[in-house]
């Protein structure tokens, strides 16, 4: 069961001033400050006149036809100037507005054949990308890419976009915090055919679909070391797919979690304790999952330049109870598929360094699909990346196992697939150009079927983007 916190109307971190807190919180505050020293003062002070002094102010306030409240310039005057102080800490702590606006137009072809059939796809389209903020927070990113496209019976247009806003604000070098929310995330995908490398839970045709989530929780931290409490993530989703439609309600959550950055592009180090995440979904059936994780460590040092990333846990079925301030709003009860429970692991080391960046992760999921019915996946891929003169080469592959359960008493269904890829990118008399090929068997082969047969594809695609526009400010113009 998922119980969603009360959110305040506003949060004060101690010895953090930040703009929302400065101007809601500060004031408070203050006056709390001036009235214990007001106490203060009121005992050293004689009984009698500060009983001829109340009598006269409040004669005063009765007869101006007031309630009896008494206006005190002084501490008026303190908790003005208590406020101003914690905003211009925060103005000074958060340095200047930096921002960087960039667009690029593209063209593109892409082709893809399986065992059946095969289609080609003509498209156009525009990349807009932007980043503003003070500082490393708070931020906002977003990327919005729209395309209109011919041929193979694709949508005439498709969009991909994606945004994150880090509300957190580090007042100087010392101390960072946050109110609640403290991050928005939102992304949105209409029109776009899967990948032959993606996970399974969907068809080999194009797709919408939408998700938003925001976290909640108390952050704080230094210029290094960020600490939150019960961070918990929680959202929505919605695909549209074929005439099939999912709804997912989304939530993730820890005890505690700890993180240290480290300088330059090295990733964070992290502890999350007692993580756990919970998907409903709606479909043909409903279907609720959930994951437990004792402990979860990112970004450990193993190497030079190498970093480890390890989870182990549990997951499976069961219900999924949403309520807000104790009042039930949501149910999702499991149906049309078994019980199942499977140990759950997330293995992932990456290498920075010496020519050539390495990822590699082996993971086994859950994995919900379009009608509700779930695959236990296990998976192992790796990603490579390297340069040779002006030319930036990537090679991917993957190979993985699916177990997926349809029906209420049946047993699941296991299914292997598995490929490669290799992209280049260089620059070409202005332009950046982008060639790729891709090799796989894989639930998404067979363009037009709805079904999950597996079949050997392969997918090429010419891509030339050109940057039309770049508008920098701040930090970000240097």
């Amino acid at each position: 069961m998922i119980e969603l916190p009360r959110l305040p109307r506003a949060t004060r971190l101690s010895r953090v001033g930040i703009v929302i807190a400065g101007l809601v919180a500060a004031a408070p505050s203050a006056a709390r400050a001036d009235a214990d020293a007001g106490a203060a003062a009121d005992a050293d002070a004689d009984a009698d006149a500060d009983a001829d002094a109340d009598a006269g102010s409040y004669a005063a306030a009765d007869d101006a036809g007031g309630t009896g409240a008494v206006l005190d310039l002084d501490a008026t005057t303190s908790v003005a100037a208590a406020a101003a102080a914690d905003v211009s800490r925060v103005v000074a702590g958060l340095g200047g507005f930096d921002s960087a606006v960039d667009v690029d137009l593209y063209t593109a072809v892409d082709g893809r054949a399986g065992d059946r059939d095969g289609v080609a796809v003509g498209s156009a389209g525009v990349t807009a990308t932007v980043d503003a903020g003070w500082g490393a927070a708070p931020r906002a990113t977003g990327t919005l890419d729209v395309a209109v496209a011919g041929g193979g019976g694709s949508p005439l247009v498709t969009a991909r976009g994606e945004g994150d806003v880090d509300l957190t604000v580090c007042v100087d070098d010392r101390e960072c915090g946050a109110l609640w929310p403290y991050a928005l995330h939102g992304e949105v995908e209409v029109g776009v055919l899967p990948a032959l490398a993606a996970r399974p839970g969907l068809g080999a045709l194009p797709y919408t679909r939408v998700r938003d989530w925001f976290e909640v929780g108390i952050r704080y931290g230094d210029g290094r070391r960020r600490f939150d409490l019960l961070p918990i993530r929680i959202g929505s989703g919605a695909t549209w797919q074929d005439g099939r439609y999912l709804r997912e309600d989304l939530a993730e959550a820890a005890i505690v979690r700890t993180c240290r950055r480290r300088g330059g592009d090295a990733p964070e180090r992290c502890l999350d304790v007692v993580a756990f995440d919970m998907t409903g979904v709606a479909g043909d059936h409903d279907l609720a999952v959930g994951t437990f994780w004792p402990v979860r460590v990112r970004g450990v040092a193993v190497g030079d330049g190498a970093y480890l990333d390890v989870a182990a846990g549990v997951g499976g079925t069961g219900t999924m109870t949403t309520s807000v301030d104790g009042e039930v709003v949501s149910v999702i009860d499991t149906d049309g598929v078994p019980d199942v429970a499977a140990g759950l692991y997330d293995v992932a080391l990456a290498h920075r360094g010496g020519g050539v960046d390495v990822d590699v992760q082996a993971r086994r999921s859950l994995v919900v699909w379009l009608d509700g019915d779930l695959s236990v996946d296990d998976r192992l891929s790796a990603e490579l990346r390297w340069a040779r003169g002006a030319s930036a080469w990537t090679a991917r592959g993957f190979v993985a196992r699916t177990l997926t359960f349809t029906e209420r008493d049946a047993p699941g269904v296991g299914t292997r697939s598995g490929g490669g890829e290799l992209s280049l990118s260089r620059p070409l008399r202005g332009y950046d150009l982008g060639v790729s090929v891709a090799v796989a068997r894989s639930y998404y082969a067979r363009v037009g079927d709805s079904g999950r047969a597996v079949g050997l594809g392969g997918q090429g695609s010419l891509t030339l983007r050109r940057r039309v526009a770049s508008r920098h400010r701040g930090a970000r113009a240097q």
